[in-house]
């Protein structure tokens, strides 16, 4: 079984904080599906097992796509791979595009789960994002999956922006647990190079980013979502009664992957893949048959490196006899790092299985580092 990714890359609008591939001019979203439908087309082969676990929709901004583009996209998809087993068909949404008549639309062709990317409930710090929509909307946009009956959706939530105070951070994860919201995905703010704002900090008409109001925050969204009767089944993500996002849950598992559109990045478990990050040019090269991505073969290291990395941010952790057993050239210097981070309560082992206490969650990245070879 694998999944199956779809880069949307158009935006009405950038927001300050993301680098994620994207236009804001939808003038060329025929010629970017046309070049998709050929890419799948091309590409058919590249899964052995054709069966398909996960359907997703990302961008940009998925939603904003035409009825006609979103059915053209699902006649190509159903002709070159088996759709039958799909488990899980998810479509990131803006909370501006939702309507009644969309929800509708989306249900025909087979979505059954959406990911809303409403930020926070405060319109101060929707603002401060530039996001399109506002917080009435936000609202609006979740009464009406709801009303559609839609049970299987997330929300994204920012936290640590120099807007979000941690009374405000309470109040949005409230919010969503008093809507029955059964999924969340909750995002620390980052200063990506190429952003807004980033050039904002740099200028000086920002301030670099509170770590230390970064870590209280986490450390106050963690406890409070516990609280709440939340899994924290990764590092940002939570959810109630074992909804996991299963695409998103397949990549942690290094489950195989097939991603199309440009940026869009595939996974064979021994190969990585990903297209170029420019619309016009990858429109052009699809259309002349030309290259339009660049691939790696995975070594050794870079396999044990993705493990810890992707293991150690879930609940599922690091096996320790995997590493043992599948990565034994780096098996001992993994244990000395171990040693050393169970003795600064980073780590905890439950019969082999490795995962990050708390502590280990606020400097995650830090942690898991120390693990990776080098060589």
């Amino acid at each position: 079984m694998a999944g199956i990714y779809i880069h949307i890359p158009f935006c009405k609008q950038a927001c300050h904080y993301c680098n994620f591939h994207f236009s804001t001019n939808l003038d060329r979203e025929a010629a970017v599906v046309d070049a998709i439908c050929k890419e799948i087309n091309l590409r058919k082969d590249f899964l052995e097992d054709k069966k398909i676990e996960t359907l997703y929709l990302g961008g940009g901004t998925p939603s904003l796509i035409s009825q006609e583009s979103f059915e053209k996209l699902l006649k190509h998809l159903s002709a070159c791979f088996d759709l039958g087993d799909l488990k899980e068909f998810t479509l990131e949404a803006n909370p501006d595009d939702i309507s009644l008549e969309h929800l509708s639309m989306w249900k025909e062709i087979g979505v059954d789960r959406f990911s809303l990317g409403v930020q926070s409930f405060f319109d101060e710090d929707l603002v401060y994002m530039n996001r399109s929509h506002n917080s009435a909307q936000s609202y609006k946009s979740i009464e009406l999956i709801k009303k559609a009956k839609f049970k299987n959706f997330s929300i994204d939530l920012i936290y640590g922006g120099h807007t979000t105070t941690a009374g405000m951070l309470l109040t949005n994860i409230n919010e969503a647990v008093q809507m029955d919201i059964p999924h969340l995905s909750v995002y620390g703010m980052t200063v990506e190079k190429k952003t807004a704002l980033h050039a904002f900090i740099e200028k000086g008409d920002l301030e670099k980013l509170d770590n230390s109001k970064q870590a209280l925050q986490f450390t106050l969204l963690m406890e409070q979502m516990e609280e709440e009767g939340f899994e924290q089944y990764e590092i940002s993500n939570y959810c109630k009664d074992k909804k996991y996002a299963v695409h998103n849950t397949n990549y942690w598992k290094a489950k195989p992957y097939l991603g199309f559109g440009p940026s869009a990045h595939s996974f064979d478990g021994n190969q990585r893949t990903w297209n170029i990050a420019d619309n016009n040019a990858y429109v052009k090269a699809i259309e002349s048959n030309s290259s339009f991505g660049t691939n790696e073969i995975l070594s050794d290291k870079d396999k044990y490196n993705e493990y810890l990395l992707t293991g150690f941010r879930t609940k599922w952790g690091v096996q320790l006899k995997k590493i043992q057993n599948e990565f034994e050239s780096f098996s001992s210097n993994f244990e000395l790092i171990l040693e050393k981070q169970m003795l600064a309560k980073t780590i905890s082992d439950e019969n082999g299985v490795l995962t990050l206490t708390p502590d280990g969650k606020l400097i995650a990245d830090n942690v898991i580092a120390e693990f990776f070879a080098t060589t």
